[in-house]
């Protein structure tokens, strides 16, 4: 499955095709920091619950009020009483009893997105599409680990690897996503001290979730950036902001 991942991506310069790669092909001709990264962890696309068993969606099922329409995408739209609390619908259990618009993260909806080779950060998750301002980019996917267990586990890396490389997301106050070892292309998101996404963290079917989201519009080409803080960035670890924004605050 690994090397399908891979073999899905011909990299020249800044320009990923999609079109196989064979292990016959000269290895001077594939852009090494791109397929190097897809190697480095393995791919999920949802949530993976270490700490303890996922949440029964059945247990609190939050219901709006909302009726369907012709197009189901816009039911459940910016007047949902769910919608409007960061909630989704639980798919088959909404109010409208249909399909509806406000089941993004269940549905696995998320742009067009690719990894280029970025000078000093190695790779950057770059959108091969337009996105709307407030669309949903990409769910922030990983291992759920209590805070313990993540803050132990950083510690190891950071010994037994010599890594500066963080990838934890705080979802809740006692839980972090750690998209190290298995995590999806949200994991490559580089941070910027104005970016032009956001992270939001979504009730989806009885767990909490973390959804990128446009704050603008984002042209195709443009790297897709967060600002996920630095809470978990232990002070020797920090490393030098490249983001070159206007107002960078020179280290994250």
């Amino acid at each position: 499955m690994r090397q399908l991942k891979l073999d899905a991506f011909l990299v020249h310069g800044n320009d990923i095709r999609q079109v196989p790669v064979h292990r016959e092909n000269n290895p001077t001709n594939v852009e090494r920091s791109v397929l190097q990264a897809f190697a480095e962890y393995e791919e999920a696309s949802q949530n993976v619950y270490v700490s303890r068993a996922r949440k029964d969606p059945l247990d609190d099922i939050p219901y709006c009020r909302c009726e369907a329409r012709a197009d189901w995408r816009l039911t459940c739209g910016a007047d949902c009483d769910n919608r409007a609390t960061q909630t989704e619908c639980v798919q088959g259990y909404c109010a409208s009893r249909t399909k509806c618009g406000n089941q993004r993260i269940q549905d696995g909806v998320h742009a067009d997105l690719i990894l280029v080779k970025s000078t000093g950060k190695g790779v950057s998750l770059v959108a091969d599409a337009p996105i709307n301002e407030d669309d949903l980019v990409i769910q922030y996917v990983g291992e759920v680990l209590s805070r313990n267990t993540y803050r132990e586990r950083e510690q190891r890396v950071m010994v037994e690897l010599n890594s500066r490389h963080t990838y934890g997301m705080e979802v809740t106050s006692r839980e972090v996503i750690d998209a190290r070892r298995i995590g999806g292309l949200a994991r490559f998101a580089n941070r910027s001290c104005c970016p032009n996404c956001t992270i939001e963290r979504w009730e989806v079917a009885g767990e909490t979730c973390c959804g990128i989201f446009a704050k603008q519009a984002i042209s195709r080409g443009d790297e897709i950036t967060i600002n996920y803080g630095n809470e978990f960035v232990q002070p020797d670890r920090r490393k030098r902001c490249l983001c070159a924004a206007d107002s960078c605050k020179g280290f994250m």
